[in-house]
């Protein structure tokens, strides 16, 4: 937190944004707990449950692009708010899916909500705090979204219907938009460009200008967010189906779901922690590290639901806290005043990962490749994610006066 008397203002900041983790990953995990009903419903093949997973996620990719593009002209916490109502909206026209088509459309339109608001979320908490727990800080609060995700993975697995799954995921962020609006009107989150009227802003030391971030630490930056997506949304969307091609009973596939997500939580706060105490370059190396032998044993066990379930609680710690990691990280490495755009264009390219993840799967899938093939196709990737971490910069650039 901030020295300077804005606590409660970084209080309530961190609270708005916790609050919009959990319903966007409310919203993510929505549709992979649902698919199962969704396929029977439709008569889906596995390569058109693919497209349709992917149909977010596309989405996500654009929505990023746009909020580059609208990172120089509005704060991030306007731009989060339009993101938040747009996914909203959108998570309730799903209701009112009719096709695929029209599934895939709307889902498309609820992504480019969803990407507007994760790199937003990044700068607003990265610029509201300061100081040796900044990353930590950041990346806790991503730990809202597998409270999200095991939210509605519970709500799937006592049956709750499909469509009312997207209800209460939609209902969420559209009511919770006008206690944004009254933080926008009290401007409360301070822009990476400092203003006189601004409560937290930070006289700049004009000996002290900030680097640029180097194309090799940038190629890093965008390694590891391509790669981690890529594994963290297959699974997000595929894992319900994928367990219970693995033996598993839909019940216990929906509770794999939850603990996926109860991984991710614990993972998010550890490695919160871990941050303070362990320099982030190598922390991300153990975290891919593990993340490999997670992979390895959920693709090589069938020994009964028990072990399968332990590898899912492994996988999600290590592939959820990781893209959580990298979230409180990636925010602190840049500048504040390339941060925005910087930030932005790292989630767009985690994006493109984001939205080839399920459709891999789903063509492994049709093309007659079992479950085991298609985890284990990701172990390369948790490699790759592991050797790009080494290339980012552990260095915070220094932005302000001492």
């Amino acid at each position: 937190m901030r020295e300077d008397g804005s606590r409660p203002a970084t209080a309530l900041i961190f609270a708005v944004c916790l609050a919009t983790t959990i319903f966007e990953g409310f919203d993510i995990q929505a549709m992979g707990v649902a698919a199962p009903a969704i396929v029977r419903e439709f008569g889906l093949r596995s390569d058109q449950t693919g497209i349709l997973f992917s149909a977010s996620l596309s989405g996500l990719f654009f929505g990023s692009a746009i909020s580059v593009r609208l990172a120089a002209r509005f704060r991030p916490m306007h731009i989060l708010t339009g993101s938040v109502l747009t996914f909203g909206l959108a998570t309730l026209l799903t209701l009112l899916a009719w096709d695929i088509r029209s599934l895939v459309g709307i889902r498309f339109l609820t992504g480019i909500g969803l990407g507007g608001a994760m790199p937003n979320l990044i700068v607003t908490v990265t610029n509201a705090t300061s100081g040796k727990w900044q990353r930590s800080i950041t990346t806790l609060l991503w730990g809202g979204t597998p409270i999200g995700g095991m939210l509605v993975a519970q709500l799937a697995a006592i049956g709750l219907p499909w469509r009312s799954l997207f209800l209460i995921g939609g209902l969420g962020p559209v009511l919770f938009v006008p206690l944004m609006l009254g933080i926008n009107g009290r401007s409360l989150d301070r822009a990476p460009r400092h203003r006189a009227d601004d409560i937290s802003a930070e006289p700049v030391a004009p000996a002290r200008a900030p680097s640029k971030t180097s194309k090799l630490a940038q190629f890093g930056v965008w390694g590891c967010f391509f790669s981690t997506l890529f594994i963290l949304y297959l699974l997000l969307n595929w894992l319900p189906i994928l367990l219970a091609d693995l033996g598993l009973r839909p019940n216990q596939a929906a509770q794999g779901a939850a603990l996926f997500n109860l991984g991710g939580l614990g993972g998010a706060v550890a490695f919160s922690v871990a941050l303070r105490f362990v320099d982030p370059k190598l922390l991300l190396s153990l975290i891919y590290a593990g993340l490999i032998l997670a992979l390895t044993a959920l693709a090589s066990l069938k020994a009964g639901p028990f072990a399968t379930l332990g590898a899912v609680l492994a996988a999600g710690m290590f592939v959820i806290g990781g893209q959580y990691t990298l979230y409180g990280i990636v925010g602190a490495q840049y500048a504040p005043n390339e941060r925005a755009r910087s930030v932005a264009s790292a989630v767009a390219v985690g994006r493109l990962g984001a939205f080839l993840g399920p459709l891999f799967a789903g063509f492994m899938l049709q093309g007659g490749a079992g479950s085991v093939a298609s985890v284990a196709g990701l172990i390369p990737l948790a490699a790759f994610a592991g050797v790009t971490a080494l290339l980012m910069s552990s260095k915070q650039p220094c932005s302000h006066a001492a």
